[in-house]
């Protein structure tokens, strides 16, 4: 039984940077979520950055990975629902 919800994950672009492709929520404990996505479009110079915030509410907490494919966004709270978004930086936003 997972003690966690997730609204739809939203991918974006953001600033004219593609968005990342292949995003997956792995898995989804009562703390925290594993995301994975698809690194094969994503160039050095480039960066994911995840945000996340208790539903309905605006107030995000921002994480930033560097190219990989795989992160875990940790430290949620039980029984509780999320928003979670997802952008590719690059350019000057890295």
């Amino acid at each position: 039984m997972f003690l966690l919800a997730i609204t739809p994950l939203v991918v974006f672009s953001q600033n004219g940077c593609p968005p990342p492709a292949g995003i997956k929520i792995k898995q989804v404990l009562s703390s925290e979520i594993a995301l994975s996505w698809d690194a094969s479009n994503i160039s050095a110079n480039s960066k994911l950055q995840v945000a996340w915030a208790v539903y309905p509410t605006s107030n995000y907490i921002y994480k930033v990975f560097d190219t990989g494919e795989a992160g875990k966004i940790t430290g949620l709270n039980p029984a509780t629902r999320y928003t979670v978004r997802m952008s590719r930086l690059c350019g000057t936003e890295t």
